[in-house]
This record gives structure tokens, C-alpha cells and sequence, in this order.
């Protein structure tokens, strides 16, 4: 905490002021990475950030998946154009090379180099704001074992979104977010903003609750706000 504030939240808040600057917010991006260096003394070993309760060395789900989408015969019934890849160093690094970066310059499983670099100097929180603002129906959502999204962080990020219902949303309690009766997590919803923490769940929610993924993807493809069944 002591690193996170001295050294970190200081160069975000000058990242902040700036507008259009890289320097200032590349330094920030390198202070708030080496907190994580800090923090990463306490990772136990065979440690798997995308799933604090399994070890790196067993994690689930596999990635049959990519080889699946990589067979030609699937590529050409879905009509894909190109080959699929997982994630791209080349691309990623075009954003941290400007203060942009997320999950960059290396893809999993290199967890270890990942997350000292896990570091977003620039907020997205305008960003995100602007898009709520256009009415567009939007979910936050995070497994609530997934330590890379966190869902506290979903959390604080949802309620400092500007938007005409911003101080209902603040103010609204979360309740438990059911499928068929069944207690998949905890939510809260105003107007076209929802968020939701979903329960033994890691980074890939529809792997770990497909049900309640489903049905999350189906109520916002049909504009409607979070709803229990």
C-alpha cells in the first residue's frame, strides 16, 4: 500500500493532467508496474492470476480452442478470413510502447513476466463514460477468482462512470443476480449500465458459468437490463 501510494497513484494523478503526452504517463505506467513487483513477493508458487484457487501448472479451461479455430475446416464455415491467433506481441506492443498497455508484449502462460507489466497508465474511465452516455447497453462483469480483472476494481470503476443515472447507480444496492432460481452472483443495474460479480468464476466467465453467461449475453443483446430468472 505504501508503494501504491507513493510511488504509483502520484505518477497516475500526473498521467491524468496531461492530455496527448506519453512521457509522463510512460513513467507512470513503469512506477505502478514495479508495485506489482512488490506485491508479487506474496504470490505463492505455481501461482495462476486468472484463477487465484488453481495452479498455473493445471489451468482451466484449456486451449483446445485454439487449435479448433485454426482447423480449416471450421475457418471456412465460419467464413474467416484470416488465421487465428491467441494475441499479438506486435500489436500489444504498439500500446504499451504509449503508455497504453494491458496484457502485452507477452501472451499466457508467462505469468510471471505478465504481471509486472499489468499496468494501464491511462484511464478508460472518460472512454467508457462516453459510451454509456450514448445509450448503448453495457455490462461490466467479472469472475470473482480472477485476480488479472478484478471484480472490486469492475466495481469502483462502474460507479465512477458519468452518466444521467450515475448517482442512482452509486447509490443502489447489489442484490443477487439468480439463474432459474439459483444464486450465480451479486448485481446492479440503472437505465443501460450493469455490473455484475460472478460467483467461482475465473477470467473466462462463459468457461466456469455458462448458463450464466448465456444468459447475460442473451438480455443484453436484447437491450434489457440484468435481470434475475
Amino acid at each position: 500500500m505504501n508503494a501504491s501510494e507513493t510511488l504509483c497513484a502520484p505518477a497516475e494523478e500526473a498521467c491524468t493532467a496531461v492530455v496527448g503526452e506519453n512521457t509522463t504517463c510512460w513513467d507512470a505506467q513503469i512506477a505502478c508496474a514495479n508495485v506489482d513487483d512488490y506485491y508479487s513477493q506474496f504470490y505463492p508458487d505455481n501461482y495462476d492470476p486468472y484463477d487465484i484457487r488453481q495452479p498455473a501448472s493445471e489451468p482451466f479451461p484449456s486451449e483446445n480452442y485454439v487449435a479448433y479455430l485454426q482447423d480449416a475446416a471450421i475457418q471456412k464455415a465460419i467464413g474467416a478470413k484470416s488465421n487465428y491467433s491467441e494475441c499479438s506481441n506486435d500489436a500489444g506492443n504498439g500500446f504499451w510502447y504509449t503508455a497504453d498497455g494491458i496484457d502485452i508484449i507477452f501472451c499466457k502462460p508467462l505469468f510471471a513476466v505478465f504481471l509486472t507489466i499489468l499496468t494501464e497508465a491511462r484511464s478508460f474511465i472518460p472512454i467508457l463514460s462516453d459510451v454509456v452516455q450514448t445509450g448503448l447497453t453495457t455490462v461490466l462483469w467479472a469472475g470473482d477468482a480472477d485476480s488479472v480483472c478484478d471484480w472490486f476494481g469492475g466495481f469502483h470503476s462502474a460507479n465512477a462512470i458519468t452518466y444521467s443515472g450515475t448517482q442512482e447507480f452509486v447509490n443502489k444496492e447489489v442484490a443477487n443476480y439468480t439463474v432459474k432460481g439459483e444464486v450465480g452472483g451479486t448485481f446492479k443495474n440503472v437505465e443501460n449500465l450493469s455490473w455484475l460479480r460472478v460467483f467461482h468464476s475465473g477470467h473466462e466467465v462463459p468457461a466456469f458459468q455458462p448458463a450464466l453467461a448465456l444468459q447475460v449475453f442473451i438480455q443484453t443483446m436484447q437491450k434489457m437490463p440484468l435481470h434475475s430468472t
